[in-house]
């Protein structure tokens, strides 16, 4: 069989009860044997008076003092979950601090975009005018090289009118 659950405020209601119910007993047997034995019934109840006063504040004065545990108990837990609450609020703010920061992924992406596009773009540059240098380059080469040729053409052509020049020329004289 299950134990009932019970409050302390219940608890101490029934106790009280039960201590009424045995007094009320006594004092009927009190008063019977007072009766019976000539006692004072009016000392009696002032005794038993005196006695419920006593059990009563004794028990007040339990009840009170583990209310006031019971007051400690709660108040410390209470300062331990706001600190806790402070630790998380902290821990949320830094979050919230981290975000406004950071850059978002988007615009991230947008910027990279940007740069690869750019760097693309100096990398064609770079090849147009490396070709450009190139041509220069076979441009200038081909220059000499046809100067060089019309040298010697020209000279092939003086060397060839020497010659004939030299033939017809008296030798000797």
């Amino acid at each position: 069989m299950p134990e009932e659950t019970v409050s302390l405020k219940e608890y101490f209601e029934r106790r009280l009860d039960a201590i009424e119910n045995m007094i009320a007993e006594r004092s009927r047997d009190v008063e019977k044997v007072s009766l019976l034995q000539g006692i004072n019934l009016k000392e009696e109840v002032k005794a038993l008076k005196e006695l419920w006063d006593r059990t009563h504040n004794s028990i007040e004065q339990q009840m009170e003092q583990k209310f006031n545990g019971v007051r400690q108990a709660v108040t410390k837990a209470e300062v331990a979950t706001e600190r806790r609450f402070e630790g998380v609020n902290e821990f949320r703010s830094t979050l919230s601090d981290q975000q406004r920061s950071f850059m978002p992924r988007s615009e991230a992406e947008a910027l990279l975009r940007g740069i690869n596009d750019k760097i693309d773009e100096q990398g064609k540059r770079m090849t147009e005018l490396v070709s450009e240098r190139k041509g220069q380059r076979l441009g200038s080469t081909a220059v000499w090289g046809i100067t060089a040729g019309v040298i010697g053409i020209v000279l092939f052509l003086f060397g060839i009118a020497t010659f004939f020049l030299n033939r017809n020329a008296p030798v000797g004289g």
